[in-house]
């Protein structure tokens, strides 16, 4: 009789300790599955600076947090790790933000820039990981369209915000609206 094939799970410290010759800046963990992510488009890196300034001028003038950008660990478990795009930690749980480099437990804001290739593992997986641990706000950017989502989480579930006037909104960061067509521009 045949013993079954099973998949051994690649952990977060298994990961962390591979040699510094390999590049696991962008790998992430999901239920023990390593993902490598190559290196993001020119678009990505636009749109992921004007979010980060955008998000920053915000907390300047409301100073409830602090925002970073990847590659920041965020540790679920063990075996799940993610890395957002950009993630928001407020004031009050900035301590989750171990001096070791990652972030234990859920952001308060998370962003997602969609790519061709991550759109299914950012609309599906990562959402759920994100709904299930907590995070408070989930923005899912998708450049090819031109659309910010936002999602708030309500009652344990996330609930899609509907853009106002001048744009995407923020319950998290008072005053924090993004304009899609500004986002977008080309420069």
């Amino acid at each position: 009789m045949a013993t079954p094939n099973r998949r051994r799970l690649m952990t977060y410290d298994a990961l962390v300790a591979l040699p510094s010759t390999q590049d696991h800046d962008r790998t992430e963990l999901i239920e023990g599955e390593p993902i490598v992510s190559p290196s993001p488009t020119r678009q990505h890196q636009e749109t992921a600076g004007r979010l980060y300034v955008l998000i920053l001028q915000a907390l300047v003038v409301q100073p409830i947090g602090n925002v970073y950008f990847a590659p920041v660990d965020v540790r679920f478990s063990p075996t799940t790790v993610l890395q957002p795009d950009l993630l928001v930690l407020r004031t009050e749980h900035l301590a989750r933000y171990a001096p070791e480099g990652f972030v234990d437990g859920p952001p308060d804001l998370v962003v997602e820039i969609i790519s061709p290739f991550s759109r299914a593992r950012d609309e599906e997986i990562k959402r759920a990981h994100y709904e299930r641990a907590g995070a408070a706000e989930y923005w899912l950017v998708d450049p090819e369209r031109e659309r910010v989502t936002v999602l708030t989480l309500t009652e344990g579930r996330y609930q899609v915000v509907a853009p106002g006037t001048g744009g995407s909104t923020s319950n998290l960061i008072p005053g924090l609206v993004i304009d899609p067509k500004t986002l977008f521009a080309p420069l």
